[in-house]
């Protein structure tokens, strides 16, 4: 399943270090997909500090376990064998095979019980501890007064997304300067999402970037392999994850509608996004292909305004500076902070342009708003003093078709996370939750339990498993749920 290398942080009985995750050695051409792997592999083994080397001990030493420790034997790095599988008396054959491969001490694990740990710990402890040591030797030493600035943002996250075969790793690999990420003609290489640490320089000042790689998304319809709906929820998760996100299209297919699914998923998710033509070296009349997929864009993303859109060329390097830039230029708006005063003069303009619901003979609605407290895209409330009270989210939209088809103004959350960061105090008269395109709307009956008794909310799914869900859930904490046809449901107390 693994094929490029995969970093993360580990830590064993108080031991902390990074770990990489290695795809299986395959005795292949280099040219091949399982021969670029192998590449990755040895390039991992050279870089670590220790390497360990894990063999199966139910099935013994194989001819291919003994050509990968010729392989490590005659490398530089300090090896750790595992006997995994070592569990009871079917392991212990395997234990004693190991010791011709010509490693000291042969650690018995059993990963999936737990034993051998302590061994692992002893045998890795003096090398993370000499490892520690030498950086801490060289780590520079903090000039006094400057303890207590205020911390920067920090590393910019920065992820490409697009469809299969848009030239996403090869991209990253032109920005690094080197073959970190597998790439070839095949189209679904990457399965993981891989984080890549990079620094770009600019005008004397070095930037911290986390680069991330991942797997392309094809249509819903078509993923039906469990691996690639694993390797597209990695996708997503990335997206969450980052800050800026960059949508990357093949310049000579042009824009087609899985481009706006994901670019709607990324602003769902209150992402800053830009729109990347790659391949730009190879595209057929340029000049009308990018004022088309701008005019698209505009057309299939009217909810929003003004998406960057650059041409670039992840085989020549050509638009990368430019893209980099544009990119922590969007970072800073957003995560810039959107004063009272601002916010204020804009809703009431929208009020008036568009007047909330009241009683008959009521006084006109008066609005207040709170602003932002934090970076990136946390919940703003807005509160109308009229018929109608509701929640909006900083990166939802106003949905008018909600609203005439629940008679109330009506309030989008595009993800779940959305909708947990809703307040729980609310005393809305109508909540309609979209919950179309998730597998648990759940989220919206922690809303609805936490309101008051008169609270109607409406949950809008499209998952066929939702409608028996929802009831269950309901029917445990004394709620009634009401068939509206349509996909939608009326969730209130019973």
């Amino acid at each position: 399943m693994t094929r490029d290398r995969r970093e993360g942080d580990g830590e064993l009985l108080g031991l902390k270090f990074t770990i990489v995750d290695t795809a299986g050695f395959e005795d292949d051409d280099a040219a091949t997909l399982p021969g670029r792997m192998r590449v990755q592999t040895e390039k991992a083994v050279r870089e670590a500090d220790a390497a360990l080397f894990m063999i199966d001990g139910r099935a013994g030493v194989t001819p291919l376990d003994e050509e990968i420790a010729r392989w490590l034997r005659s490398e530089d790095t300090p090896i750790i064998l595992l006997v995994n599988k070592a569990e009871g008396k079917q392991g212990e054959n395997g234990l004693m095979e190991s010791y011709s491969l010509g490693f000291d001490n042969p650690i018995a694990l059993s990963a999936e019980h737990g034993e051998g740990v302590v061994d692992l710990f002893d045998a890795l402890r003096p090398i993370v501890e000499g490892h520690d040591a030498a950086a801490e030797a060289e780590a520079l030493p903090v000039p006094e007064g400057e303890e207590d600035e205020d911390v920067p943002l920090g590393p910019m996250k920065l992820a490409i997304v697009g469809r299969p075969n848009a030239g996403k790793s090869t991209l990253i690999n032109r920005m690094i300067g080197e073959d970190r990420l597998i790439t070839g003609p095949e189209a679904g290489i990457t399965r993981d999402s891989i984080r890549v640490d990079w620094q770009w320089e600019k005008d004397g000042e070095v930037h911290e970037i986390q680069l991330f790689d991942t797997a392309g998304m094809r249509k819903r319809a078509k993923v039906v392999d469990k691996l690639e709906k694993l390797s597209v929820a990695d996708a997503l998760h990335a997206v969450d994850f980052a800050e800026v996100v960059v949508l990357l299209l093949d310049a000579t297919k042009g824009l087609e509608a899985q481009d706006l699914r994901i670019a709607d998923k990324v602003l769902q998710e209150g992402r800053a996004l830009i729109v990347a033509l790659n391949k730009w070296d190879i595209a057929e009349d340029p000049s009308s292909l990018f004022n088309g997929v701008r005019n698209a864009l505009d057309d299939g993303l009217s909810q929003v305004k003004g998406v960057p859109v650059l041409s670039i060329s992840g085989a020549t390097g050509k638009g990368i500076d430019t893209l980099v830039r544009v990119a922590f230029e969007q970072r800073a708006i957003w995560s810039g902070r959107v004063p009272t005063a601002r916010l204020n003069r804009w809703f009431e303009t929208a009020v008036d342009a568009n007047p909330p619901l009241r009683r008959r003979g009521a006084s006109g609605s008066s609005c207040a708003t709170s602003p932002r407290r934090a970076r990136g895209p946390p919940p703003s409330s807005c509160s109308a003093r009229g018929r109608t009270r509701c929640w909006a989210v900083t990166s939802a939209i106003w949905s008018t078709a909600c609203a005439r088809s629940w008679g109330s103004r009506a309030c989008r959350c595009g993800s779940i996370s959305a909708i947990r960061a809703i307040p729980m105090t609310s005393d809305a008269a109508v909540v309609v939750v979209d919950a179309r395109g998730m597998k648990c709307p759940w989220p919206a009956l922690r809303l609805a339990r936490a309101m008051r008794s008169e609270t109607r909310v409406a949950l809008l799914a499209d998952d066929p498993q939702a409608g028996r869900e929802i009831a269950a859930l309901a029917g445990e904490h004394g709620w009634s749920v009401e068939p509206e046809g349509g996909g939608r449901w009326l969730v209130r107390r019973s």
